[in-house]
């Protein structure tokens, strides 16, 4: 099982454009219909497929990408839907890449936010794998 830290830039989670690249450590989200996410490490396929994404993404995944083996019994980044929906923040410290993303429209701000990948002119990029992924910030500069 593996964790995969990277940087990531040029992505929004409201209509603000995110252009600073932060340090993240990404593990995989499982949805579940009842709206209770569950967090785990990345399979060898799901970190190879991921692996993939970022690196087709370049713009948005400047830099090193480095795994590391990830224990089940660490403390995974957790994002309780009624928690994450109160929180104020300036800025979140999880972020959500997911096939379904749920993008606010108001300027709040909460500890953990969906996130869409830009290109260079702006446009959207979809996220297309079979999972999604939360990632945890460590470094912001």
């Amino acid at each position: 099982m593996y964790k995969l830290k990277t940087e990531i830039s040029n992505y929004r989670f409201n209509s603000s454009l995110q252009k600073t690249s932060i340090i993240i450590t990404w593990f995989v989200l499982e949805e579940d219909i009842k709206m209770v996410d569950k967090v785990r490490c990345f399979t060898n396929q799901e970190l190879q497929d991921f692996l993939d994404f970022v690196t087709k993404n370049p713009y948005n995944f400047p830099g090193n990408k480095n795994y590391h083996s990830c224990n089940e019994d660490e403390n995974l980044p957790f994002c309780p839907y009624s928690m994450s929906m109160k929180s104020k923040t300036t800025y979140p410290k999880k972020l959500i890449l997911r096939t379904n993303t749920q993008i606010s429209n108001t300027p709040k701000i909460s500890d953990c936010m969906d996130i869409i990948l830009v290109d260079i002119k702006g446009k959207d990029i979809s996220y297309n794998l079979e999972f999604g992924v939360i990632g945890e910030l460590e470094i912001k500069y």
